[in-house]
C-alpha cells in the first residue's frame, strides 16, 4: 500500500510533509505530489502520473488536493481515499456543492459498508457548514449502501 497526497490550493508538496511523515512513522509508504494550481480537472493527470493506478494506491490530500484525489479515483481505481478538509463548495458559494462526483468512485467490494467520518476541531471556521455536510454525507451514504 502506498499513500499519495495532494496539497491545498495555496500549498505545494512540501506543505504535506507532516502528513507524509505521519504515515511513514506508522510504516505506510507515502509521498506528496506538486499539483498545478487553479483547476482540479487539469491536476488529475498529474496526480495519477505520480500515484499510479490500482487498489494498492490510497489517494488523498488537503482541501484542493483531496478534491483532485477524489476525482482521480474515478479513473485510477484507488484502493481508498484519505481526505483532509475536503472543499465542499467554492468559497462563498455554499449552494454549489462539489460532491456529485463522489457517487462515481468505483466501489471495490459491493458488500462493504461505507462510512463517512467527520472531525470538526473546536474552533473550526467552517463549523456552520457541518450540518450541511452531515446532511450531504447521509444522503450520499444512502446511495452507496
Amino acid at each position: 500500500m502506498r499513500v499519495v497526497l495532494g496539497h491545498g490550493a495555496s500549498g505545494n508538496a512540501a506543505s504535506m510533509k507532516p502528513y507524509v511523515v505521519g504515515f511513514k512513522r506508522r510504516g505506510i509508504e507515502a509521498v506528496a505530489v506538486d499539483l498545478p494550481k487553479g483547476n482540479a480537472e487539469r491536476a488529475i493527470p498529474v496526480f495519477i502520473k505520480t500515484s499510479g493506478r490500482g487498489h494498492d494506491v490510497i489517494g488523498g490530500g488537503q482541501s484542493f488536493g483531496g478534491r483532485v484525489a477524489s476525482m482521480a479515483a474515478i479513473e485510477a481505481d484507488f484502493g481508498g481515499l484519505v481526505l483532509f478538509s475536503y472543499p465542499l463548495h467554492r468559497p462563498g458559494f455554499t449552494d454549489q456543492l462539489r460532491t456529485e462526483h463522489l457517487r462515481s468512485i468505483p466501489i471495490v467490494d459491493p458488500a462493504a459498508v461505507h462510512q463517512i467520518g467527520l472531525v470538526v476541531p473546536p474552533r473550526e471556521p467552517m463549523a456552520p457548514l457541518v450540518s450541511a455536510l452531515i446532511g450531504e454525507a447521509i444522503q450520499l451514504a444512502k446511495t452507496l449502501l
